[in-house]
């Protein structure tokens, strides 16, 4: 019998009119997309539904924007596929804890909002950017990171699968690495729209605001596994999340990790999806064992 895993995403899932359609079609989540906007104390809604575009895309937006969504898709699945575990890409992580009962849904939506908040700040304060690159195996992006942070800073922020990285740093750093990576032969080598250099040393002034902010926020006990970024493991520890949620925020990345196997479907709870079309499929993962030990 396979398990359920609901996958939530970060930055980048976004368009104008999500959520719309469960605030029109469900009442339950509408109360919730509502539930919001009281405690933003501003219309996070209008944002979602009407945009425009532009304003959508602030991160200090798109975060909450992307989470509440998260939210209100991950309810209207439950009663059809209930989740047995959770992941979440970055922002992610935030709305696999809220599913999994650790982190209260106000509180996500505010830490959320403060990340997205603090995250733009420290783009528009240190300017950066972010590139992926497809076709190099990780160990030598690694060391030509290396060797670019020479004009600049850069480094690996996401390891999203074998023979797919992203880099993030300053603008001469992730530039010149760019170029050392299509000279290498790297198949894809494409520059990011985003606002700045996530999950690189330039979000340190974001990390310790949200550092202060986590500490006064109660992290409970989790109902159901979560696959925290960077572990194989999944965990249900309050205290195992609190630190990656600081780490991954700068400073280290986010790996995708295959371990021994096991029949699980995977939901891709994602804005675009969702959009288009729902979409399941079956991978082979590690089942959670909660008997096994933190590394």
């Amino acid at each position: 019998m396979g398990h359920t895993a609901y996958i939530f995403p970060g930055q980048g899932s976004q368009y104008v009119g999500m959520a719309r359609e469960f605030a029109e079609k469900i009442p339950e989540a509408r109360a919730v997309i509502e539930q919001a906007d009281r405690i933003l104390g501003f219309p996070l809604s209008r944002v979602c539904f009407e945009g425009p575009e532009e304003e959508l895309r602030q991160t200090r937006n798109t975060q909450p924007a992307i989470f509440l969504h998260s939210i209100v898709s991950a309810r209207a699945l439950q009663s059809t596929a209930p989740a047995q575990m959770v992941a979440g890409h970055s922002l992610g992580e935030y709305s696999a804890l809220v599913v999994a009962g650790a982190l209260g849904f106000e509180d996500g939506l505010r830490l959320v909002r403060l990340r997205g908040e603090l995250m733009q700040r420290a783009g528009e304060s240190r300017r950066g950017t972010m590139a992926a690159i497809v076709g190099l195996p990780a160990e030598e992006l690694t060391d030509l990171c290396t060797e670019a942070s020479r004009g600049g800073i850069v480094q690996p922020a996401n390891f999203n699968s074998p023979g797919q990285t992203v880099i993030s740093g300053s603008l001469d750093g992730v530039h010149r690495a760019m170029e050392l990576a299509r000279e290498r032969g790297a198949k894809l080598v494409k520059e990011l729209v985003v606002s700045g250099a996530f999950h690189s040393a330039l979000m340190e002034e974001a990390r310790e605001g949200l550092t202060v902010a986590l500490e006064k926020t109660t992290i409970n006990n989790a109902r159901i596994p979560v696959y925290a970024n960077g572990q194989q493991v999944g965990y249900a520890t309050s205290g195992c999340w609190s630190p990656t949620l600081k780490k991954y925020l700068a400073l280290a990345h986010i790996q995708a990790k295959h371990g021994s196997p096991g029949d699980r479907v995977e939901i891709e709870v994602t804005a675009e999806h969702q959009r288009k079309r729902a979409r399941a499929r079956v991978a082979r993962t590690p089942f959670f064992d909660p008997e096994r030990k933190r590394a």
